[in-house]
């Protein structure tokens, strides 16, 4: 599927960073720490400069970002 958006949408567009959140967030569910605070790194990048720090999906990816790095600061 996120390739087909990505193909099709284009890798910045609101469906494809939806599906990447969402991507990083199974990374995440399978210890892949590194690859998953890249992935919510990115789309929160992309999702700050369309969308603006406070819309909600860009809140969402930054939560999910800041309990990343909690998680790895306490390892």
């Amino acid at each position: 599927m996120l390739t087909h958006r990505r193909t099709s949408l284009g890798d910045t567009h609101p469906s494809t960073l939806t599906t990447r959140h969402e991507l990083a967030r199974v990374l995440h569910d399978q210890g892949e720490l590194g690859r998953a605070r890249s992935e919510f790194e990115a789309v929160l990048t992309h999702r700050r400069a369309s969308l603006g720090d406070t819309h909600p999906n860009t809140l969402t990816t930054r939560h999910e970002l800041d309990g990343l790095q909690q998680l790895r600061a306490d390892d």
